[in-house]
């Protein structure tokens, strides 16, 4: 499975509460669009397709310092026009690690 997608993301601020490890917390909600291309190994023709997708999901990061992050995120991906007998799939980044610049 490949799927480029380009996204946008909600980020709640938490930097009314008391406590400093929640107050850094960066919880997020995200949603984007592009395309999926899957491949199976099964005999036939139709071994590989790609199609429109729509994914949204949900994460939180927590900064570390002002360039790295550790986070998490969670996407369910539709895909309207089916791919490979597919119209959801479901991925997550158990752990993520971002650097910003």
């Amino acid at each position: 499975i490949l799927s480029p997608t380009l996204f946008t993301r909600y980020i709640f601020n938490l930097s009314g509460f008391e406590n400093k490890a929640m107050k850094k917390l960066r919880p997020f909600l995200q949603g984007g669009a592009g395309l999926t291309y899957m491949e199976e190994n099964r005999p036939g023709r139709d071994r590989d397709a790609t199609d429109f997708l729509i994914n949204i999901g949900a994460g939180v990061d927590f900064p570390l310092d002002d360039s790295i992050s550790i986070g998490t995120r969670m996407l369910v991906n539709l895909i309207p026009g089916e791919v490979l007998d597919q119209r959801v799939y479901f991925n997550w980044e158990i752990l993520s690690v971002r650097y910003s610049w």
